[in-house]
Protein backbone atom coordinates (compact mmCIF):
# COMPACT_ATOMS: atom_id res chain seq x y z
CA UNK A 1 0.00 0.00 0.00
CA UNK A 2 2.76 2.44 0.94
CA UNK A 3 4.76 1.75 -2.22
CA UNK A 4 1.73 2.22 -4.47
CA UNK A 5 0.60 5.46 -2.79
CA UNK A 6 0.96 8.60 -4.91
CA UNK A 7 3.23 10.41 -2.43
CA UNK A 8 6.83 11.57 -2.18
CA UNK A 9 9.44 8.76 -2.25
CA UNK A 10 11.16 10.17 0.85
CA UNK A 11 7.85 9.90 2.72
CA UNK A 12 7.51 6.26 1.63
CA UNK A 13 11.01 5.39 2.82
CA UNK A 14 10.40 7.09 6.16
CA UNK A 15 7.60 4.59 6.81
CA UNK A 16 8.99 1.49 5.06
CA UNK A 17 12.24 1.43 7.06
CA UNK A 18 10.68 1.33 10.58
CA UNK A 19 8.00 -1.12 9.41
CA UNK A 20 10.62 -3.54 8.04
CA UNK A 21 12.93 -3.08 11.03
CA UNK A 22 10.26 -3.22 13.77
CA UNK A 23 7.09 -4.65 12.17
CA UNK A 24 4.74 -4.56 15.17
CA UNK A 25 5.85 -1.12 16.35
CA UNK A 26 6.20 0.31 12.83
CA UNK A 27 2.79 -0.87 11.62
CA UNK A 28 1.11 0.39 14.79
CA UNK A 29 2.61 3.85 14.39
CA UNK A 30 1.69 3.88 10.69
CA UNK A 31 -1.93 3.02 11.47
CA UNK A 32 -2.00 5.92 13.93
CA UNK A 33 -0.18 8.59 11.94
CA UNK A 34 0.48 7.38 8.40
CA UNK A 35 -1.30 7.79 5.12
CA UNK A 36 -2.27 11.44 5.64
CA UNK A 37 -5.85 10.27 6.13
CA UNK A 38 -8.61 12.83 5.98
CA UNK A 39 -11.87 12.27 7.79
CA UNK A 40 -15.15 12.38 5.90
CA UNK A 41 -16.19 15.62 7.62
CA UNK A 42 -12.90 17.35 6.78
CA UNK A 43 -13.09 16.12 3.19
CA UNK A 44 -16.61 17.57 2.93
CA UNK A 45 -15.40 20.91 4.26
CA UNK A 46 -12.48 20.90 1.81
CA UNK A 47 -14.91 20.34 -1.04
CA UNK A 48 -16.81 23.43 0.12
CA UNK A 49 -13.57 25.44 0.01
CA UNK A 50 -12.88 24.23 -3.53
CA UNK A 51 -16.44 25.03 -4.56
CA UNK A 52 -16.08 28.60 -3.25
CA UNK A 53 -12.84 29.07 -5.19
CA UNK A 54 -14.42 27.79 -8.41
CA UNK A 55 -17.44 30.02 -7.95
CA UNK A 56 -15.76 33.28 -6.94
CA UNK A 57 -12.26 33.14 -8.46
CA UNK A 58 -12.74 33.25 -12.22
CA UNK A 59 -9.88 33.96 -14.61
CA UNK A 60 -10.30 36.86 -17.04
CA UNK A 61 -9.20 35.75 -20.50
CA UNK A 62 -7.91 39.20 -21.41
CA UNK A 63 -5.32 39.12 -18.62
CA UNK A 64 -4.02 35.69 -19.66
CA UNK A 65 -3.76 36.89 -23.27
CA UNK A 66 -1.62 39.80 -22.11
CA UNK A 67 0.71 37.41 -20.30
CA UNK A 68 0.95 35.16 -23.38
CA UNK A 69 2.07 38.09 -25.51
CA UNK A 70 4.83 38.93 -23.04
CA UNK A 71 6.10 35.53 -21.87
CA UNK A 72 4.85 32.09 -22.88
CA UNK A 73 6.73 30.35 -20.04
CA UNK A 74 5.06 32.61 -17.47
CA UNK A 75 1.72 31.77 -19.05
CA UNK A 76 2.39 28.05 -18.52
CA UNK A 77 3.24 28.62 -14.86
CA UNK A 78 0.08 30.67 -14.42
CA UNK A 79 -1.98 27.97 -16.17
CA UNK A 80 -0.91 25.48 -13.50
CA UNK A 81 -2.00 27.72 -10.63
CA UNK A 82 -5.24 28.66 -12.36
CA UNK A 83 -6.21 25.06 -13.15
CA UNK A 84 -4.93 23.27 -10.03
CA UNK A 85 -5.05 25.87 -7.22
CA UNK A 86 -8.05 27.68 -8.79
CA UNK A 87 -6.32 31.03 -8.31
CA UNK A 88 -6.49 33.56 -11.17
CA UNK A 89 -3.95 36.09 -12.43
CA UNK A 90 -4.53 39.84 -11.96
CA UNK A 91 -2.98 42.89 -13.55
CA UNK A 92 -4.75 45.80 -11.85
CA UNK A 93 -2.73 45.31 -8.67
CA UNK A 94 0.23 46.97 -7.00
CA UNK A 95 2.61 45.05 -4.72
CA UNK A 96 5.10 46.36 -2.17
CA UNK A 97 7.76 44.31 -0.39
CA UNK A 98 8.95 44.89 3.18
CA UNK A 99 12.30 43.31 4.04
CA UNK A 100 11.67 43.49 7.80
CA UNK A 101 8.70 43.75 10.13
CA UNK A 102 8.95 47.31 11.44
CA UNK A 103 7.92 49.23 8.28
CA UNK A 104 5.31 46.58 7.51
CA UNK A 105 3.75 47.06 10.97
CA UNK A 106 3.63 50.84 10.47
CA UNK A 107 1.84 50.36 7.14
CA UNK A 108 -0.58 47.87 8.68
CA UNK A 109 -1.73 50.43 11.23
CA UNK A 110 -2.17 53.09 8.54
CA UNK A 111 -4.39 50.82 6.45
CA UNK A 112 -6.41 49.46 9.40
CA UNK A 113 -7.40 52.98 10.42
CA UNK A 114 -8.82 53.56 6.90
CA UNK A 115 -11.14 50.51 7.06
CA UNK A 116 -14.79 51.27 6.28
CA UNK A 117 -16.49 47.90 5.72
CA UNK A 118 -14.50 44.92 6.99
CA UNK A 119 -11.19 43.74 8.41
CA UNK A 120 -10.18 40.07 8.16
CA UNK A 121 -7.18 38.69 10.07
CA UNK A 122 -5.85 35.14 9.81
CA UNK A 123 -2.60 34.34 11.63
CA UNK A 124 -0.63 31.35 12.84
CA UNK A 125 0.83 33.29 15.79
CA UNK A 126 -0.71 36.14 17.77
CA UNK A 127 1.04 37.18 20.96
CA UNK A 128 0.16 39.88 23.49
CA UNK A 129 2.59 42.78 23.43
CA UNK A 130 3.22 46.08 21.69
CA UNK A 131 2.43 44.89 18.15
CA UNK A 132 -0.81 43.03 18.91
CA UNK A 133 -1.98 45.52 21.57
CA UNK A 134 -1.77 48.43 19.12
CA UNK A 135 -3.54 46.46 16.40
CA UNK A 136 -6.20 45.26 18.85
CA UNK A 137 -6.89 48.83 19.93
CA UNK A 138 -7.60 49.78 16.31
CA UNK A 139 -9.73 46.66 15.76
CA UNK A 140 -11.81 47.44 18.84
CA UNK A 141 -12.34 51.01 17.67
CA UNK A 142 -13.35 49.86 14.19
CA UNK A 143 -15.74 47.24 15.56
CA UNK A 144 -17.41 49.96 17.63
CA UNK A 145 -17.83 52.00 14.43
CA UNK A 146 -19.72 49.12 12.81
CA UNK A 147 -16.87 47.64 10.76
CA UNK A 148 -17.09 43.85 10.36
CA UNK A 149 -13.94 42.66 12.18
CA UNK A 150 -13.00 38.96 12.14
CA UNK A 151 -9.99 37.06 13.43
CA UNK A 152 -8.85 33.47 12.89
CA UNK A 153 -5.84 32.24 14.82
CA UNK A 154 -4.24 28.80 14.98
CA UNK A 155 -4.64 27.30 18.43
CA UNK A 156 -1.36 25.37 18.38
CA UNK A 157 0.58 28.40 17.07
CA UNK A 158 -0.81 30.56 19.90
CA UNK A 159 -0.84 27.97 22.70
CA UNK A 160 2.15 29.54 24.48
CA UNK A 161 1.22 33.14 23.61
CA UNK A 162 -2.48 33.60 24.38
CA UNK A 163 -4.48 32.61 27.46
CA UNK A 164 -7.05 29.85 27.19
CA UNK A 165 -10.39 31.07 25.85
CA UNK A 166 -8.83 34.22 24.40
CA UNK A 167 -11.36 34.26 21.55
CA UNK A 168 -14.06 35.11 24.09
CA UNK A 169 -12.14 38.23 25.11
CA UNK A 170 -12.09 39.37 21.48
CA UNK A 171 -15.80 38.67 21.09
CA UNK A 172 -16.45 40.83 24.16
CA UNK A 173 -14.84 43.68 22.20
CA UNK A 174 -17.23 43.18 19.28
CA UNK A 175 -14.70 41.19 17.23
CA UNK A 176 -15.80 37.91 15.67
CA UNK A 177 -13.12 35.31 16.41
CA UNK A 178 -12.63 31.66 15.50
CA UNK A 179 -9.89 29.26 16.58
CA UNK A 180 -8.50 26.98 13.89
CA UNK A 181 -8.13 23.33 14.92
CA UNK A 182 -8.45 23.77 18.72
CA UNK A 183 -5.69 21.92 20.55
CA UNK A 184 -6.78 18.72 22.28
CA UNK A 185 -4.12 16.94 24.41
CA UNK A 186 -4.71 13.60 22.70
CA UNK A 187 -2.36 11.75 20.33
CA UNK A 188 -3.99 12.16 16.94
CA UNK A 189 -2.77 12.41 13.33
CA UNK A 190 -4.77 15.63 12.99
CA UNK A 191 -2.62 17.43 15.55
CA UNK A 192 -0.32 18.64 12.78
CA UNK A 193 -3.11 20.05 10.57
CA UNK A 194 -2.29 23.71 11.16
CA UNK A 195 -3.17 27.03 9.54
CA UNK A 196 0.19 28.68 8.90
CA UNK A 197 -1.11 31.54 6.76
CA UNK A 198 -0.74 35.22 7.57
CA UNK A 199 -3.47 37.47 6.16
CA UNK A 200 -4.63 40.98 6.97
CA UNK A 201 -7.33 42.14 4.55
CA UNK A 202 -8.95 45.57 4.62
CA UNK A 203 -12.16 46.12 2.62
CA UNK A 204 -10.91 43.74 -0.09
CA UNK A 205 -8.75 46.61 -1.35
CA UNK A 206 -5.55 46.10 0.66
CA UNK A 207 -4.09 42.76 1.71
CA UNK A 208 -0.99 41.90 3.75
CA UNK A 209 0.73 38.53 3.68
CA UNK A 210 4.26 37.14 4.01
CA UNK A 211 6.10 35.66 6.97
CA UNK A 212 5.28 38.27 9.62
CA UNK A 213 3.09 37.10 12.51
CA UNK A 214 1.53 39.46 15.05
CA UNK A 215 4.12 39.16 17.81
CA UNK A 216 6.79 41.52 19.16
CA UNK A 217 9.82 39.55 17.94
CA UNK A 218 8.68 40.20 14.35
CA UNK A 219 9.16 43.96 14.85
CA UNK A 220 12.25 43.53 17.08
CA UNK A 221 10.52 44.88 20.17
CA UNK A 222 11.46 41.59 21.80
CA UNK A 223 14.77 39.85 21.19
CA UNK A 224 14.64 36.06 21.04
CA UNK A 225 17.23 34.99 18.44
CA UNK A 226 19.12 38.15 17.58
CA UNK A 227 17.69 40.57 15.04
CA UNK A 228 14.52 39.01 13.64
CA UNK A 229 14.09 39.18 9.88
CA UNK A 230 10.87 38.18 8.19
CA UNK A 231 9.38 39.61 5.02
CA UNK A 232 6.00 41.19 4.40
CA UNK A 233 4.06 41.91 1.24
CA UNK A 234 1.11 44.26 0.75
CA UNK A 235 -1.14 44.15 -2.30
CA UNK A 236 -3.49 46.90 -3.44
CA UNK A 237 -6.14 46.29 -6.07
CA UNK A 238 -7.89 43.34 -7.67
CA UNK A 239 -5.38 40.73 -6.52
CA UNK A 240 -6.65 41.19 -2.95
CA UNK A 241 -9.92 39.52 -3.98
CA UNK A 242 -8.23 36.10 -4.10
CA UNK A 243 -6.94 36.63 -0.56
CA UNK A 244 -10.43 37.68 0.56
CA UNK A 245 -11.99 34.51 -0.87
CA UNK A 246 -9.25 32.40 0.74
CA UNK A 247 -10.08 33.93 4.12
CA UNK A 248 -13.85 33.58 3.74
CA UNK A 249 -13.53 29.97 2.56
CA UNK A 250 -11.54 29.13 5.71
CA UNK A 251 -14.05 31.07 7.82
CA UNK A 252 -16.77 28.86 6.34
CA UNK A 253 -14.57 25.81 6.97
CA UNK A 254 -14.28 26.69 10.67
CA UNK A 255 -17.87 27.86 11.22
CA UNK A 256 -19.57 25.30 8.98
CA UNK A 257 -21.92 27.72 7.26
CA UNK A 258 -21.95 29.49 3.90
CA UNK A 259 -21.02 33.15 3.70
CA UNK A 260 -22.59 35.45 1.05
CA UNK A 261 -19.14 35.91 -0.45
CA UNK A 262 -20.08 38.18 -3.35
CA UNK A 263 -21.27 40.82 -0.89
CA UNK A 264 -17.63 41.36 0.13
CA UNK A 265 -16.27 42.05 -3.35
CA UNK A 266 -15.53 45.78 -3.69
CA UNK A 267 -15.65 47.81 -6.89
CA UNK A 268 -12.10 47.91 -8.20
CA UNK A 269 -11.41 51.16 -9.98
CA UNK A 270 -8.99 50.89 -12.92
CA UNK A 271 -5.60 52.24 -11.86
CA UNK A 272 -2.58 53.25 -13.91
CA UNK A 273 -0.31 50.66 -12.31
CA UNK A 274 2.00 49.38 -15.01
CA UNK A 275 3.64 46.89 -12.66
CA UNK A 276 3.02 43.50 -14.25
CA UNK A 277 0.91 40.65 -12.89
CA UNK A 278 0.22 39.01 -9.53
CA UNK A 279 -1.25 35.59 -8.74
CA UNK A 280 -1.90 34.98 -5.03
CA UNK A 281 -2.41 31.26 -4.42
CA UNK A 282 -3.05 28.92 -1.51
CA UNK A 283 -1.88 25.38 -0.83
CA UNK A 284 -3.12 22.65 1.49
CA UNK A 285 -1.40 19.48 2.72
CA UNK A 286 -4.73 17.66 2.43
CA UNK A 287 -5.62 18.21 -1.24
CA UNK A 288 -3.21 15.63 -2.71
CA UNK A 289 -1.36 18.27 -4.76
CA UNK A 290 2.01 19.76 -3.76
CA UNK A 291 1.23 23.15 -5.28
CA UNK A 292 3.91 25.18 -3.51
CA UNK A 293 6.67 22.66 -4.19
CA UNK A 294 5.68 22.34 -7.85
CA UNK A 295 5.75 26.11 -8.32
CA UNK A 296 9.23 26.38 -6.78
CA UNK A 297 10.60 23.49 -8.83
CA UNK A 298 9.17 25.00 -12.00
CA UNK A 299 10.64 28.43 -11.27
CA UNK A 300 14.08 26.95 -10.54
CA UNK A 301 14.02 24.80 -13.69
CA UNK A 302 13.12 27.80 -15.88
CA UNK A 303 15.59 30.25 -14.32
CA UNK A 304 17.84 31.99 -16.84
CA UNK A 305 20.21 34.02 -14.65
CA UNK A 306 19.71 33.64 -10.91
CA UNK A 307 17.86 31.89 -8.09
CA UNK A 308 17.97 33.69 -4.73
CA UNK A 309 16.33 31.99 -1.75
CA UNK A 310 15.93 33.29 1.79
CA UNK A 311 14.33 30.82 4.19
CA UNK A 312 14.27 30.14 7.94
CA UNK A 313 14.30 26.36 7.37
CA UNK A 314 16.08 24.47 4.60
CA UNK A 315 14.58 20.97 4.73
CA UNK A 316 14.96 19.61 1.20
CA UNK A 317 13.86 16.40 -0.46
CA UNK A 318 15.73 14.79 -3.35
CA UNK A 319 13.79 16.64 -6.05
CA UNK A 320 14.51 20.09 -4.62
CA UNK A 321 18.17 19.33 -3.87
CA UNK A 322 18.69 18.04 -7.40
CA UNK A 323 16.91 21.06 -8.95
CA UNK A 324 19.17 23.50 -7.09
CA UNK A 325 22.34 21.55 -7.87
CA UNK A 326 21.50 21.23 -11.56
CA UNK A 327 20.72 24.95 -11.76
CA UNK A 328 24.09 25.82 -10.20
CA UNK A 329 25.98 23.39 -12.45
CA UNK A 330 24.42 24.91 -15.57
CA UNK A 331 25.72 28.36 -14.61
CA UNK A 332 22.70 29.84 -12.83
CA UNK A 333 23.71 32.11 -9.92
CA UNK A 334 22.16 30.19 -7.00
CA UNK A 335 22.36 31.72 -3.53
CA UNK A 336 20.68 30.76 -0.24
CA UNK A 337 20.39 32.76 2.97
CA UNK A 338 19.45 31.01 6.21
CA UNK A 339 19.49 32.29 9.83
CA UNK A 340 22.72 32.29 11.80
CA UNK A 341 20.89 31.83 15.11
CA UNK A 342 18.45 28.90 15.25
CA UNK A 343 15.00 29.04 16.82
CA UNK A 344 14.67 25.23 16.58
CA UNK A 345 17.97 23.40 17.08
CA UNK A 346 16.92 20.09 15.52
CA UNK A 347 15.58 21.82 12.42
CA UNK A 348 18.77 23.92 12.30
CA UNK A 349 20.85 20.72 12.28
CA UNK A 350 18.81 19.44 9.33
CA UNK A 351 19.23 22.80 7.58
CA UNK A 352 23.03 22.68 7.97
CA UNK A 353 23.12 19.08 6.73
CA UNK A 354 22.05 20.41 3.31
CA UNK A 355 24.90 22.92 3.02
CA UNK A 356 27.78 20.72 1.89
CA UNK A 357 26.16 18.94 -1.10
CA UNK A 358 24.76 22.27 -2.30
CA UNK A 359 28.11 24.04 -1.91
CA UNK A 360 29.88 21.26 -3.82
CA UNK A 361 27.53 21.91 -6.74
CA UNK A 362 28.44 25.58 -6.71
Amino acid sequence: KIISDDVNSSYKLAWIIPILAFPVFGISIYLLFGGNRVSRSIRKKLQLVEQMHREHLVQEGEVIDQVEQLDHQARLQMNYLTDVALCPVYNNTRAEYFSVGEPCFARMKQELIKAKHYIFLEYFIISEGKMWDEILEILTQKAAEGVDVRVIYDDFGCIMNLPMGYHKKLEARGIQCKVFSPYVPVVTPRLNNRDHRKFMIIDGLVGFTGGINLADEYINEKERFGHWKDCGIVLEGEGVWSMTVMFLSLWNYVTGWREPTRAYRPVYEPEEWDVGFVQPFADSPLDGESVGETVFLNLIAKAKKSVYIMTPYLILDGKMTNALRVAAKTGIDVRLVTPGIPDKKYVYALTKANYEPLKRAG
